[in-house]
């Protein structure tokens, strides 16, 4: 339940990696001709993903962005004399024109009128988060509500496809094109800032005792699809490898040990591994009355700490330790129950999900990164 739309960083990177790795194969098997049309087809490719996604206030890529595209185009003579007075276009590539506009990182203030605004409140849509996103809702917005006898009426689906989260496995295309020494899908650049955000949202942020969620928003919540919430071991493993492709061995000690600790010690799965954890997990006041006749005053300290958030969620803050725990639970707890409470509620916070599904390559990537 992890969908996306348009132009996405997930198949839209391993559609550019694929391009490159197909265009060595052709050298390889010197199919002549064949490698000069893919690398045309890449550098499109790769133009496209940058232009809707790569978000430089912030160096890290959107998870997708959905443009305009013909399909929802009715009368293209209309649409150019409805927008032709108000945006730069070129009559030969009017499509083109149009997301050359709304993929931009200039301040879209202009273009907030009251016909693009009424136009995003009437579709529900927020301008929450990033600038980048704001920016290309506006424009697009502003495209339709000047020139709607123009399109479809479905072409407002554009506006909700619009996402600024933050995708947990961000470097997968590039650690499979390093690994084969190829050129990759980013920049040095590029990789330093997206892996900054991942590791700081992903991880740090929303569940920094788990590992990388697939999907949280700009900043690091949780969203609400549950397979955004989870963090797939393979996924992990993943991120190590780019971690290490990266130099960044520090950071790469950390998740494997947060990973092994999950697997080995918290979650006690000795002989195999789940898909995942999901760290996304509810606790109620209820749960507490096996462990203590103070159920409610033990619930609501746990919340006046952080521990558990407003939504009934276990905080990221949790504890990984018992003594920090009982050092504010004591006067609830008697010696004997502090420390199964605690490691109740841990558990509680790290349910894993059913399957056995790896990425393998990732898996054995590591013993190899590491020689």
């Amino acid at each position: 339940n992890l969908s996306s739309f348009g132009i996405t960083l997930y198949c839209g990177s391993l559609w550019v990696a694929g391009l490159k790795a197909a265009g060595e194969i052709a050298n390889i098997l010197e199919i002549e001709g064949f490698s000069n049309n893919l690398k045309e087809l890449e550098k499109a490719a790769s133009k496209s993903l940058n232009q809707a996604l790569w978000d430089q206030e912030n160096n890290y890529f959107h998870f997708y962005s959905y443009p305009f595209v013909k399909h929802y185009i009715t009368d293209e003579a209309l649409l150019a004399e409805s927008i032709g007075d108000k945006i730069a276009i070129d009559q030969g590539q009017l499509l083109k024109s149009l997301n050359d506009f709304i993929y931009t990182d200039e301040n879209s203030d202009q273009y907030a009128t009251e016909a693009t605004l009424a136009l995003l409140e009437d579709e529900g849509i927020n301008l929450d988060g990033t600038n980048y996103r704001r920016n290309k809702l506006i424009r697009k917005a502003f495209i339709i509500a000047n020139a709607k006898d123009a399109f479809t009426d479905e072409v407002t689906a554009i506006l909700e496809r619009e996402s600024d989260d933050s995708f947990g496995d961000p470097l997968l295309a590039d650690t499979y094109l390093q690994m084969m020494g190829l050129e990759t899908v980013t920049t040095a650049a590029q990789r330093e800032g997206v892996l900054k955000k991942a590791y700081a949202t992903n991880f740090k942020i929303n569940s920094p005792h788990v590992g990388y969620a697939n999907l949280v928003d700009s900043v690091g919540a949780p969203k609400e699809a549950f397979q955004a919430q989870d963090v797939w071991i393979g996924v992990q493993y993943s991120n190590a490898a780019s971690l290490l492709l990266a130099g960044e061995y520090d950071k790469f000690d950390e998740l494997i040990h947060t990973l092994y600790d999950n697997l080995y010690l918290k979650a006690k799965i000795p002989f195999a591994a789940p898909e995942g954890f999901n760290s996304s997990c509810t606790l109620a006041a209820a749960d507490l009355e096996a462990y203590t006749g103070q159920a409610t005053e033990l619930y609501d300290t746990l919340k006046a700490k952080g521990w558990i958030l407003d939504d009934a969620r276990i905080s990221p803050s949790f504890p990984a330790n018992v003594s920090e725990f009982s050092a504010a639970t004591n006067a609830y707890l008697s010696d004997d129950k502090q420390e199964t409470t605690f490691k109740f509620i841990q558990e509680t916070g790290l349910k894993y999900t059913a399957g056995r599904y790896f990425r393998p390559g990732m898996v054995f990537a590591l013993p190899m990164l590491i020689k």
